[in-house]
């Protein structure tokens, strides 16, 4: 059974501040940071596009899998978030090791969780990006804004379109 929760702060413009992920015996924290700083024992990311993208999809797949009309999945061309997110995992990226954390044998989650279509755009047309189909499940993706639970259509509507409203604020194609 796999567990995402995602802790977003903010209220104008949220941002993601802690991720929680959970795969069998496989656990992963990661705070917004350099470093984890006063979090010790926990991973640390930057609040990237690459990283605007997972809230993205996770955002998108928690309104899937409840029945909100929402189509799982990033698309994109050059520089968009799901192009940003595909060369992330391509790269197996720090901040990925640190939010998904690895399984027994040192393999990576990411490469178990995200399913791609024409990665690295080696083909015209976008890319796509996906969660594997146990993210899709209801209950799998918990996401909380300063401190309450996300459930209703509306309110992760307004996170889903904030987060892509404001994804010009940051780097598109960074993977950092």
């Amino acid at each position: 059974m796999y567990s995402l929760k995602l802790f977003f702060v903010g209220s104008k413009d949220p941002a993601l501040f802690q991720t929680d992920f959970a795969f069998g015996q496989s656990k992963a924290s990661a705070v917004r940071g350099k470093t984890s700083g006063a979090f010790a024992g926990r991973g640390s990311f930057h609040w990237s596009s690459a990283v605007r993208a997972v809230c993205v999809l996770a955002v998108k797949t928690s309104m899937a899998s409840r029945g909100f009309g929402q189509e799982p999945v990033l698309y994109g061309e050059q520089g968009s978030l799901a192009a940003s997110l595909d060369y992330a995992v391509s790269k197996e990226t720090e901040w990925l090791l640190d939010v998904f954390g690895v399984s027994e044998g040192q393999i990576p989650n990411c490469r178990r969780l995200f399913k791609r279509t024409n990665s690295g755009r080696k083909r015209s047309g976008p890319v796509a990006v996906s969660f594997c189909k146990a993210l899709h499940e209801v209950g799998a993706i918990e996401i909380k804004l300063n401190g309450d639970l996300l459930s209703t259509q509306l309110a992760l509507e307004d996170l889903l379109n904030n987060l892509s409203q404001h994804a010009d604020n940051l780097v598109i194609g960074s993977a950092s």
